[in-house]
C-alpha cells in the first residue's frame, strides 16, 4: 500500500482528516518507511568518503575488504586486469598520491618491507615528481635491510 493510498483510506475511516505529509511524517516516525537504497549496477563505481578511494560494484564480496558487500578499490581491479592477483605480502601504491587516478602507468606494486619505509618517509608529503625516485630509494633500503639481517 502506498502512502497516498493509506492517507486516503485514513481519511475515509477517521476525522480530522489528515494530509498526505502528516501520515508520511508518522510513518517515518514511528519506522514504517523502508529506507531505499540507491542500487547500483556490477561495474558501477563510487567515491567512498571515508576513505577517499574509489570502490568498484562487483559480482562477488572482495577479499580484501572488511566488507560483506560486493564492492572492491578500483586500482586493485585494474592492476589485477593487467597483472594478476596482488601476492600476499605486496601493496599497490598510487605515484602520484592521488587516489582517483587509477590508470595503470599510476600505480605501483611494493612489498610490506617497502610500504612500511614509504611510509616513514611520509610520502604524501613529497612532491609528486620524486615520488618514483622515493620508491627506488625504499627498495634499496629494504634490500639492505633484507641483507644485514640475512647475514647476522
Amino acid at each position: 500500500m502506498t502512502t497516498q493510498e493509506l492517507t486516503d483510506a485514513f481519511n475515509e475511516r477517521f476525522e480530522p482528516k489528515r494530509t498526505f505529509w502528516a501520515i508520511e511524517g508518522q510513518l517515518k516516525r514511528r519506522g514504517f518507511v523502508k529506507y531505499h537504497r540507491r542500487t547500483l549496477k556490477t561495474g558501477d563505481e563510487t567515491l567512498c568518503p571515508a576513505t577517499g578511494y574509489i570502490t568498484v560494484k562487483t559480482d562477488s564480496p572482495a577479499p580484501n575488504m572488511k566488507t560483506k558487500r560486493n564492492y572492491r578499490y578500483k586500482h586493485l581491479v585494474v592492476w589485477e586486469e593487467a597483472n594478476g592477483p596482488v601476492p600476499d605480502g605486496m601493496y599497490i601504491r598510487f605515484l602520484d598520491g592521488d587516489k582517483t587516478n587509477c590508470s595503470l602507468d599510476n600505480l605501483v606494486m611494493v612489498s610490506m618491507a617497502e610500504h612500511a619505509i614509504l611510509n616513514k618517509l611520509n610520502l604524501k608529503e613529497l612532491h609528486p615528481d620524486l615520488r618514483a625516485t622515493a620508491i627506488a630509494t625504499a627498495r634499496l633500503q629494504a634490500k639492505c635491510i633484507k641483507l644485514e639481517t640475512a647475514n647476522r
